[in-house]
């Protein structure tokens, strides 16, 4: 409760509609909002209303596999489907992915699909509390591909440190979570 009886609710419904502010704004507004789903949810709007510049888009050989691992395991938000495809648009916080089964609708070959799909590429998703989902891992004993470790890297001057760890998907794609640590002088 904010004053005079307004909600936060309240606050962002203005924010989000009213017609005196820009659009630009307003798109600026429901990006801030991305990471709080019920309140999306609230104004019916899809978790990721505006999609990031960059999205990959992952080819899957067993979509509803994939989509279990991803939304039941790994906790990212089914932004929308389109089930008849085997294609979904994913997100968690700020990181947003796309799966597409394989042959269900246009499938772009380049080479032939061979497990591990996604050779020679890693992605980086970054999360608040990367010890919570380790540990949610290890207890649907799902096979890690590099153990929870603290890394610094050089940055020009200084190092930018994360705790992270590896594991790949059902289709061999490898995925690389990451908890920012900060910055500090180089040692």
């Amino acid at each position: 409760m904010l004053t005079n009886g307004t909600t936060l609710m309240h606050v962002i419904h203005y924010k989000l509609f009213n017609g005196t502010e820009d659009k630009n704004r307003r798109r600026i507004t429901i990006i801030k909002l991305q990471n709080y789903p019920p309140l999306l949810k609230c104004y019916n709007l899809p978790m990721s209303h505006v999609s990031n510049e960059l999205v990959p888009e992952l080819y899957v050989t067993n979509f509803k596999k994939s989509l279990a691992f991803y939304t039941k395991i790994l906790n990212f938000h089914i932004d929308y489907q389109r089930k008849e495809e085997g294609f979904a648009f994913l997100s968690l916080g700020k990181t947003q992915i796309m799966i597409d089964e394989i042959g269900q609708s246009r499938t772009w070959h380049t080479a032939k699909f061979e497990y591990p799909l996604g050779r020679g590429i890693n992605f980086q998703i970054k999360v608040d509390n990367i010890e919570s989902l380790y540990q949610k891992l290890q207890q649907h004993t799902i096979p890690i591909f590099l153990k929870l470790d603290e890394k610094w890297y050089r940055k020009n001057n200084k190092e930018v440190g994360s705790k992270q760890f590896l594991l790949q998907d059902p289709d061999g794609y490898l995925l690389r979570f990451s908890q920012d640590l900060g910055e500090r002088e180089l040692l």
